[in-house]
């Protein structure tokens, strides 16, 4: 074979690839195999190939760096052959833009930054430069030029550039549509806008299910509370290509989607024989009820328990209270403890096998959990003396002044404070400690509840409402039914009630025609536990328990607390206003949520006003279930 017949071989070999060059999927593939490219072409060459074969010297194979730079030499011989070729055919067909992106897509496959690529890597980059030079140049106006060359710009380069394809997409296809407005996703994002990402991302997956902004997509709904859209995009896409990103798949619809969403891409991705990580697996089984399948996962690893992540950690122990075997459970919870010692998610754990399982409290070794959970009772328990005691040594200053004290309610002091306080936190921590597994990872988890974990949730907050309430009747004697309903102010007491209301309202309608309702009213912890909390409240006893619960009774306990037992006692030592501006700070942490922190504080600074104009619990009782009134309904209406 002489060197006309091995050129002329190179360019049909280079023409069929122009002519598989533009169908997206079939380059990747090219893409993938640049060196086997080269390696093909030499082949087909085979003659100059060992025409211009040189004898390797003995030095060189002895010392193997000399032999991989020799090797890297050749490679780089060839690859500069293929673009001589290359050059000769564009000369003969000067318009032929599939030619022109088949050799950018050639020289991509070799323009690596990495230490994967090719020691000249450098030089494929700079070829490939050139090579989208003259795509802009020459084939603007044509689509798969133009968005080669958008695709390999990023952030707002690409963003400028990909503006003015907009104009020229009109009769482009679906796909090509679709890509660019991948492209904007992707410029977006490293812009840092994630919402018009989010949007752009989703328009590319409307036009294109098979885009590859799909967890973008998905992303982007969840967070704009539009699950259920999400999770029917989801099913509706076709396989992921490649078979690698069905892992990124699973693992998106475990963390935001519902348990039978993430069951059905689990089934869907085990048809198409990819491997799955078995924890992925396991906790998929385990959220959809299914302890027998997630115990099969768990006996495929071989993983040792110091190699574990917490989250492997909890889901042993999740997946053995499940199965009701406490055995199992505690090895879990020593291995746990013994790699990471005592932390909060370790005690949540312990205290949700206790739940099941009251005997494990004897496990000698667990006693280490035990006496924290002691200590932390006890700390819970003294933590009011913070206030207590300042409040106190003021009460005794101000009485040797002759300062008289004037309180809201006169059989309440610094005792009642106490027992107010530190039942609120006791219980708050405590029950929650000792719920079920699950129920307070689900209500502090973005993602939709399973049906089981929607009852934990609503009986461990009614059991939170009822034992508080029990902790706090022995006190409750001495509010009479006139310190509740109040004796004054009822006209000022109404009229506030009715403005904050109103305002609220407001607030809440702007907010709910807002393009992202569901994302504000889901933009803190404390805001997604609400939400997630009426969400369980309505799907297992309708809007009237979800009301009950957040909108009577928890405003009805923490105004007791708050303005009744805490207000009401420190006002017997120090000035109203003093006191009323420590238990509004006290209502404003305890919601733990500093986003909204100011807020909280204003709505406890209102309830106390309120008692002191009406001098009773009822206007602020009426204040306070009015705005999580509204809150609810505003919740419901756009989950």
């Amino acid at each position: 074979m002489n060197r006309r017949d091995n050129a002329a071989t190179m360019a049909a070999d280079i023409r069929g690839l122009a002519a598989k060059a533009t169908g997206a999927d079939a380059w990747r593939r090219v893409v993938g195999f640049g060196h086997v490219l080269v390696a093909a072409l030499c082949m087909a060459a085979s003659a100059r190939c060992r025409a211009d074969a040189m004898p390797v010297a003995v030095e060189d194979l002895r010392t193997p760096a000399h032999a991989i730079a020799l090797v890297s030499e050749r490679q780089q011989d060839a690859y500069k052959q293929v673009l001589s070729a290359y050059a000769k055919e564009e000369t003969a067909l000067p318009g032929d833009v599939s030619l022109v992106l088949a050799r950018c897509r050639f020289t991509e496959g070799f323009a690596l930054d990495d230490d994967e690529g090719p020691t000249w890597g450098e030089a494929a980059q700079a070829d490939l430069q050139g090579c989208l030079n003259d795509l802009d140049t020459r084939f603007h106006g044509d689509a798969e030029a133009g968005l080669f060359t958008a695709e390999h710009r990023y952030g707002k380069a690409a963003l400028a550039y990909a503006r003015t394809l907009l104009p020229l997409s009109g009769n482009w296809t679906t796909q090509q549509r679709s890509r660019l407005h991948a492209v904007f996703a992707r410029a977006y994002l490293a812009t840092k806008d994630t919402r018009l990402a989010g949007q752009e991302a989703l328009a590319a997956v409307q036009l294109d299910p098979g885009s590859n902004q799909l967890i973008p997509a998905l992303r982007f709904l969840c967070d704009d509370g539009r699950r259920l859209l999400a999770e029917s995009m989801l099913a509706k896409a076709p396989a992921p290509s490649p078979a690698w990103m069905g892992g990124q798949r699973l693992r998106f619809a475990a963390d935001n989607l519902s348990a039978s969403a993430a069951l059905t891409e689990l089934q869907r991705v085990q048809d198409s024989k990819t491997p799955v990580d078995p924890w992925l697996s396991a906790r998929i089984y385990q959220r959809a009820g299914r302890y027998a399948d997630a115990a099969k996962m768990l006996a495929m690893m071989k993983t040792q328990p110091s190699f574990q992540s917490v989250e492997q950690y909890q889901l042993r122990v999740n997946i053995s209270v499940g199965q009701s075997d406490p055995k199992a459970a505690s090895a879990a919870l020593r291995d746990w403890f013994g790699k990471t010692g005592i932390t909060g998610p370790l005690l949540f754990a312990y205290g949700s096998v206790l739940a099941r399982a009251p005997g494990e409290l004897f496990t000698p070794s667990l006693a280490p959990l035990a006496l924290s959970m002691l200590a932390l009772l006890a700390a819970l328990l003294c933590l009011p003396g913070l206030v207590a005691f300042p409040a106190h040594y003021r009460g005794t200053v101000r009485a040797r002044e002759q300062k008289p004290a004037q309180p809201l309610f006169e059989p309440l002091g610094l005792r009642h404070m106490w027992i107010g306080l530190a039942t609120f936190l006791v219980i708050s921590i405590m029950v929650p400690l000792l719920s079920p597994a699950g129920s307070v990872q689900a209500l502090v988890a973005h993602r939709p509840m399973t049906s089981s974990e929607e009852r934990a949730v609503i009986l461990s907050q009614l059991a939170m409402l009822f034992m508080g309430a029990l902790c706090l009747l022995p006190a409750l004697r001495h509010l009479s039914w006139r310190r509740w309903l109040g004796e004054r102010g009822m006209d000022a007491a109404l009229i506030t009630v009715i403005s904050w209301t109103l305002f609220k309202g407001f607030l809440l309608m702007a907010a709910a025609h807002a393009p992202h309702a569901a994302g504000v009213f889901n933009s803190t912890p404390h805001d997604r536990s609400v939400s997630a909390l009426a969400s369980a409240a309505t799907h297992v006893g309708g809007v009237g328990l979800a009301l009950l619960i957040v909108a009577v009774l928890v405003p009805v306990y923490e105004e007791l607390v708050f303005r009744g037992f805490i207000l009401g006692g420190l006002s017997r030592h120090i000035a109203f206003g003093w006191a009323n501006l420590w238990q509004a700070l006290l209502f404003a942490l305890l919601h733990f949520d500093m986003t909204h922190f100011a807020f909280y504080f204003a709505l406890g600074l209102m309830g106390g006003w309120l008692v002191k104009r009406t001098g009773g619990l009822a206007a602020s009782v009426a204040l306070h279930a009015a705005n999580n009134a509204l809150a609810c309904v505003a919740i419901l209406l756009t989950a």
